[in-house]
């Protein structure tokens, strides 16, 4: 008996610890933030991921007095509660896998992104207007986009991977007379799209786009 009461004294502080241990650790992974990694490549940070499940996020132009350039890869990865994410005029790249399955995402900014990588959105069944200004746009990076039906590809466009817009609902699109590849089956499984119009002559002898019979080719 008396080394029974011996112990427990204890083994209730030691109880106590490892239950406050195991509560901070919960609430650690459990409240909204963003961790960081540097990028030599591109001389400033990366999102590295995003803890808990949160409906929205804020990603700062700056960490630790440099630029955030970009998303790495599965940063988002099926965040299945994020609807709305704003991202800085600092973000350049987009990584494989970053925004992927994150099925109730409706809208992000994409104008001031260059490079778009495989992947990156795809599953994203709720998104449903973009207007996206990167340069190049991986394979399958809107694959799954199923609400996505207003798309602006701006000036200085120049690459569309295979698969890219595959399976939305896009109705029609303008292709930019700054592209100089559209991957195949680009717009595959995309039964709304009735119209696609390409400006200017460097896409006339696309294989893919002359097996389509909805293109317009304009100047």
């Amino acid at each position: 008996m008396h080394v029974t009461k011996k112990y427990l004294k204890y083994i209730i502080p030691i109880a106590s610890i490892v239950v406050i241990l195991i509560i901070s650790i919960i609430l650690f992974f459990s409240i909204p933030r963003l961790s960081y990694t540097y990028s030599d490549e591109y001389e400033g940070y990366l999102v590295k991921h995003a803890y808990a499940n949160a409906k929205e996020y804020t990603i700062k132009e700056e960490h630790k007095g440099l630029p955030v350039v970009g998303i790495d890869e599965r940063a988002f990865f099926g965040h299945s509660r994020l609807k709305e994410i704003s991202l800085p005029s600092t973000i350049r790249i987009i990584n494989r896998l970053a925004f992927s399955e994150c099925d109730k995402l409706e809208s992000i900014n994409l104008e001031n992104v260059d490079v778009i990588y495989r992947n990156a959105f795809a599953y994203c069944t709720s998104l449903n207007n973009l207007t996206i200004g990167a340069k190049s746009i991986g394979a399958s990076a809107f694959y799954k986009c199923e609400a996505l039906n207003d798309l602006e590809l701006l000036d200085g466009a120049y690459e569309l991977g295979s698969m890219a817009f595959s399976h939305t609902a896009i109705k029609d699109i303008s292709i930019p007379r700054s592209m100089m590849y559209v991957e195949s089956d680009c717009f595959y499984g995309c039964e709304k799209l009735t119209n696609i119009n390409v400006y200017g002559s460097r896409l006339k002898y696309n294989e893919y786009l002359r097996t389509l019979d909805i293109v317009t080719y304009i100047g």
